[in-house]
């Protein structure tokens, strides 16, 4: 077993303690879904149909969370990337040519710009991953963990991750 509730401020939200959480995450996931093959007729039926569903939705929120993660790792990546370009260009030469200088500045050029472009496009990462902040109190429970799947990955990962029944 796995513990992420007691982390040092400096690890949490690390690539180390996320990779923790998702571990954590699938090893919850298994053991539901032995628990759902091996108790199909009960939980089919009402209270725990509903709380199947609820357990799904918050699956499917976890699974997202992952998603933005994730997207936002490659994000950095991507920053890191352009800002190798410059100190690349701009090293430790006491003059530098016009072709460097041309990369330098395109490079902090493409930088401003996504980083404008995301701060503008939180709404639309939020859009994307759906099931942030979803009405869970849906009347009808037997299929609200049918909707609201990442954009990010395909509905069948999140069936096979998911273990539907």
């Amino acid at each position: 077993r796995f513990s992420v509730s007691w982390v040092a401020p400096d690890d949490l939200l690390s690539v180390s303690w996320v990779g923790k959480l998702l571990d954590c995450f699938l090893c919850c996931q298994e053991e539901f879904r032995a628990i759902v093959r091996a108790q199909k007729t009960q939980v089919l039926r009402p209270p725990l149909d509903r709380m199947v569903s609820d357990y799904f939705d918050c699956s499917v929120k976890a699974l997202d969370v992952c998603n933005a993660i994730r997207d936002g790792i490659e994000q950095i990546r991507q920053w890191q990337k352009l800002l190798e370009i410059v100190v690349y260009a701009l090293g430790n030469q006491r003059s530098i040519g016009e072709g460097q200088f041309r990369r330098a500045r395109k490079a902090l050029a493409d930088l401003a710009i996504g980083m404008l472009d995301d701060k503008d496009s939180n709404a639309s990462i939020a859009n994307r991953n759906r099931s942030f902040g979803r009405n869970t109190g849906c009347k009808d429970h037997h299929h609200s963990h049918s909707h609201g799947y990442s954009h990010s990955s395909g509905s069948g990962y999140h069936h096979r991750s998911l273990g539907h029944f």
